[in-house]
């Protein structure tokens, strides 16, 4: 069953938390993250099931430079 989630991800230097939401399946919802946060370069970023609030961190989508 397809769930709404949403990746908050921020750059080095800047206070400004930018998101972007996506509808996927729980066992995909990580990877879609993953890859999102790596398509923009974020220095950290996280994804939060929007429905229940429970957020994760991800350490594989930062981008190291």
């Amino acid at each position: 069953m397809e769930r709404h989630y949403r990746v908050l991800y921020g750059h080095k230097g800047s206070r400004e938390t930018l998101y972007i939401d996506f509808v996927s399946t729980a066992e995909n919802a990580q990877i879609v993250a993953i890859a999102i946060g790596k398509g923009q370069h974020a220095t950290w970023c996280a994804y939060v099931d929007t429905e229940n609030g429970k957020e994760e961190m991800l350490w594989d989508c930062i981008f190291w430079d």
